[in-house]
């Protein structure tokens, strides 16, 4: 298991004022980002993810703050997958492949995620496992929400199949990704 999936399998829950310092954190990490200092990025989320010990407001009554609950998750998965596009940026596709799989896992209907999980393994040679990655994607699209792929990860899908020189650079990759829309995004759009 990888080390995010353990952390974030532990009973977790970002603890008292945490919630304000992992949305600090993430304020951070987008504005290092900007600036182009990764390094600095990754730091940032990394940190944000330590505060993380399970679901978001564990053990506290719900109610009226399922709204904030569903938003913290929505931001803790952002922040986690802002990490794994600045690892994949760096040329870190190895590293990540572990907490990528256990993501589009847990987050099934991250377009992204599977997405950057293919991209990486496509990377690391496998061209095979990036092509069963996006056809497991499209199994549980069919199956939870009656969906295929969405045109982006089919797009994907021919890319891998026909070797395109834009797979070469993780920079194209990253453009072609930003036109995805993030959970959030979708969450709000809804």
């Amino acid at each position: 298991m990888s080390s995010w999936a353990y952390r974030a399998g532990v009973t977790a829950r970002p603890r008292g004022h945490h919630e304000t310092c992992f949305e600090r954190l993430l304020t951070v990490a987008r504005e290092e980002s900007r600036r182009r200092a990764i390094d600095a990025a990754i730091v940032a989320l990394e940190a944000a993810e330590r505060l993380w010990r399970g679901p978001a407001l564990a053990g506290i009554a719900q109610g009226s703050l399922s709204i904030s609950v569903t938003r913290l998750e929505e931001l803790r998965v952002t922040g986690v997958e802002s990490r794994m596009t600045l690892e994949l940026e760096r040329g870190n596709h190895v590293a990540v492949l572990p907490d990528l799989a256990a993501l589009a896992q847990a987050y099934p209907p991250g377009d992204r995620l599977h997405g950057e999980l293919a991209f990486a393994l496509y990377r690391d040679g496998r061209v095979a496992a990036a092509l069963e990655a996006l056809d497991r994607a499209h199994r549980m699209f069919v199956e939870q929400f009656g969906l295929g792929l969405s045109r982006e990860l089919r797009l994907l899908r021919q890319q891998i199949l026909t070797e395109s020189r834009q797979l070469q650079s993780v920079r194209s990759f990253l453009a072609w990704r930003s036109a995805v829309p993030t959970p959030m995004a979708m969450a709000m759009a809804a």
